[in-house]
């Protein structure tokens, strides 16, 4: 299974094409009550096709053929899984839960509509009107299922961005008697990474609640930093109950044959049934989570947190599982109550506005109002009340008015952007603090330094920054009375499981609260179009006396060779980035210039370091003189020689010259040949373009942009980089960069010359087109 995840995750997540960050709940348009109205029909969700099977590396890795197979595999799957527009297809299905998965944030009838879709694609079963499982695109899902007033109260929760730490979430599951003394953080972290491999549906819904909870800036967030938002927790929870049924053997492939127990039909209220007769959130029998219910209705589902459930893995009585799945549910139906606890976070004069410099920027005040909202816990209990009615017991009123001594620890999920505390320094730590009798928690915030010296040309760009708090509970009662309840009553009964709730409850500590604050960063952004044209002579002479041998007297070879050259690309389009000194020295900056969308590697390939290319055509007349015409060399006389050949020599007449005008493709490579300059040369042609047009060019035939290091003593000149106030100065639509080089060489009787001039003109792109 893990291999199949790694492959899939790599696939779907690294690639990009599935999970953007999106738009988050909080929003004026998300409905924040409970809702109390019918429960509409679940929302319309397509279906997930077979997926593809992951291909096998070989076991020989040094198996060439073996592993281009292999590559070759990987590429197709890749493939099939990214492909959109196929219907069925995984990215089309994640797309789908995604898309849907914004919905279920926005509380109200559409939220519970897309929670009941979305339950069963992640393998979780839900009650319908009737009392038995919906069906989704041929799927029940697994499980107890989901009951009227759980399905309202999961979709209340999908609303929040608070939560808790995955590692608190972890510390209360080791309350359940089988995970003590166990590391679930790390168990479960590592199970959460790889579920795309068990279940997309439910990978994708995790994803759609929270699209960065795992990955920010592409780095993997570190075990102890993911936070988990309470719709993710219940989503969590509510799988892992299910699991727990099925590797202990609760729950089988198939339901039991004599399916004539059903959940009583979830209470809503239509044209045909009145409230006096229906009440939301009540059921109308026992306990939902009884032994003949389980049996009647779901059967076995595929294991995704296999890690966190290992002791229970063939190794746990069916009884003990049933058991700890009670017990999960009835923590996650009891604590919501951590919902009456808000936040509210306030910054003084927004935005912060960021330093260009390498010092602390500007620093503000952050209050963030603890209080306990009463309305909303009675809405949440009362629906509990009615669905925990078997339990004989009421769920008691939260707290009133302001959270006093809470204590509260601030980080930013963005450090390198905004930090907390006023960056000068102190003997106490600054991202601690106590709330006072009004509930409030007061810090101070500053913008990072830059890494280096941001030039004045940069643009504003307004980012919103995520600030999280994590609030102790440990001297606050918020769950007190709960835990006084006769939890352990029920186990008495026969609804085993249920008395180690207030033992989970109380190690419920820490709670996740979350605000954004805007911060007015520095972008420097600009983008080109980059098109080059040049021009080049080159002329080879050759004069030389013989004397000697077979034939009396002296014979002067007067030769020459010469080609008019001119080049034009056609338009690329490339980023500027800025790049700071290596070394760390402040100030010490230089620009390059990459294809869009790439990053910069700094490899020198024997001409430079290349930036970009530039695909070009070349012209070319070339032309072939006897005698040379000038310039020419001085005439070189051959010493004599005495050797004779044997008079074998072709007599054939030479094939007529076939000089003239010829076009030709290539590449041009722009690339720094030294500090601050670039210069702009060709990559080598091997096609011959003349056959019968004297000798072949010294510097290369045919003839490409000249390189520097094809000159041993270059004449050059220009060619020096843009100044980085001109790269990034908007209102300048238009750079140019020319040079020249000039390149001899010479040898007894031989002499050859290159002129070589050039031109790269950047036009600006300003609104996705050429400002120029």
């Amino acid at each position: 299974m893990k291999l199949t995840a790694i492959v899939v995750a790599a696939t779907l997540l690294l690639t990009g094409c599935i999970f953007n960050s999106g738009d988050e709940p909080g929003d004026a348009a998300v409905d924040t009550r409970l809702y109390l109205g019918p429960i509409p029909e679940p929302a319309p969700l397509p279906a997930l096709g077979a997926q593809p099977e992951a291909p096998t590396p070989p076991t020989d890795v040094n198996d060439q053929a073996a592993m281009e197979e292999y590559i070759a595999a990987v590429e197709e799957y890749a493939a099939q899984m990214q492909n959109l527009d196929q219907p069925g297809s995984p990215a089309a299905f994640q797309k789908a839960v995604v898309t849907l998965g914004e919905t279920a944030q926005r509380g109200g009838a559409q939220a519970v509509a897309a929670w009941q879709s979305l339950l069963v694609a992640s393998g979780i079963a839900v009650a319908g009107h009737d009392g038995a499982p919906i069906t989704v695109n041929g799927s029940v899902g697994s499980g107890w299922p989901v009951t009227d007033a759980e399905l309202r109260i999961l979709a209340l929760m999908g609303t929040s961005n608070d939560g808790m730490l995955l590692v608190d979430l972890a510390d209360v599951l080791e309350g359940i008697p089988e995970l003590a003394g166990r590391d679930v953080a790390e168990d479960l972290y590592d199970d959460l990474l790889n579920f795309s491999g068990a279940d997309l549906g439910f990978d994708a819904f995790m994803h759609a609640l929270n699209p960065s909870y795992l990955v920010r800036d592409m780095e993997m967030i570190p075990i102890d930093e993911v936070a988990l938002t309470w719709g993710q927790i219940g989503l969590v929870l509510r799988r892992l109950s299910a699991e727990l049924l099925t590797v202990t053997g609760a729950v089988t492939a198939e339901p039991a044959a004599n399916a004539g127990v059903r959940m009583q039909p979830a209470a809503f209220t239509t044209a045909s049934t009145s409230a006096a007769d229906k009440q939301a959130c009540a059921i109308e029998t026992g306990s939902p989570w009884t032994d003949e219910l389980l049996k009647a209705v779901t059967k076995a589902h595929s294991v995704g947190f296999d890690s966190v459930l290992d002791p229970y893995i063939t190794k746990i009585s069916t009884k003990v599982g049933m058991a700890a799945a009670r017990l999960v549910l009835a923590f996650l139906a009891v604590v919501v109550k951590a919902f009456a606890l808000e936040a509210d976070f306030s910054m003084s004069d927004s935005p912060l506005v960021r330093t260009k410099r390498t010092q602390p920027g500007e620093v503000r005040d952050l209050t963030i109002d603890f209080e306990f909202n009463s309305g909303r816990w009675s809405e949440i209990a009362g629906c509990l009340n009615l669905f925990l009615g078997f339990a004989g017991f009421e769920l008691p009123a939260a707290p009133r008015g302001p959270a006093v001594d809470i204590s509260v620890d601030l980080a930013s999920t963005r450090p390198g952007l905004l930090r907390v505390g006023d960056g000068q320094g102190g003997g106490t730590p600054v991202n601690q603090a106590t709330t006072n009798s009004s509930g409030e928690a007061k810090f101070k915030l500053s913008g990072a330094p830059q890494a280096d010296i941001i030039p004045e040309q940069a643009e504003p760009d307004l980012k919103t920054v995520t600030l999280r708090a994590e609030s102790n509970l440990e001297n606050n009662d918020l769950f007190k009375d709960i835990m006084s309840l006769p939890w352990a009553a029920l186990d008495a009964v026969g609804t085993f499981g249920l008395s180690l709730v207030p033992t989970m409850l109380s190690r419920v500590r820490i709670l996740s609260h979350s605000g954004t604050v805007d911060v007015r960063d520095w972008k420097l952004d600009a983008d080109f179009e980059v098109t080059a044209v040049g021009a080049m002579t080159l002329h080879d002479g050759r004069n030389v006396q013989l004397s000697g041998g077979c034939t009396p007297g002296t014979t002067i070879i007067s030769t020459s060779d010469h080609a008019e050259v001119s080049f034009a690309s056609d338009p690329v389009t490339v980023s500027a980035l800025l790049l700071s000194n290596p070394q760390g020295n402040v100030g010490d900056q230089a620009v390059v210039f990459t294809p869009m969308g790439e990053d910069f590697y700094p490899m020198d390939q024997g001409h430079g370091v290349r930036m970009f290319e530039l695909p070009v055509v070349y012209s070319a007349d070339k032309s072939h003189a006897e005698p040379g015409v000038s310039p020419m060399p001085p005439l070189y006389k051959v010493p004599p020689s005495n050797a004779c050949g044997d008079g074998g020599g072709a007599t054939n007449e030479p094939p007529p010259p076939d000089c003239g005008v010829r076009t030709y493709s290539g590449t041009l490579e722009v690339t720094i040949p030294m500090r601050r300059t670039l210069h702009v040369g060709g990559e080598p042609i091997t096609e011959s373009v003349w056959k019968h047009c004297g000798s072949p060019l010294n510097f290369g035939e045919p003839p490409v942009a000249m390189h520097l290091e094809g000159c041993t003593s270059p004449d050059r000149s220009g060619g020096a980089f843009p100044s980085i106030a001109d790269v990034f100065d908007t209102s300048k639509t238009r750079l140019e960069v020319s040079g020249e080089l000039t390149c001899t060489s010479e040898y007894p009787g031989s002499q050859s010359l290159v002129v070589y001039t050039w031109t790269l003109t950047f036009c600006r792109i300003v609104e996705d087109k050429p400002a120029c």
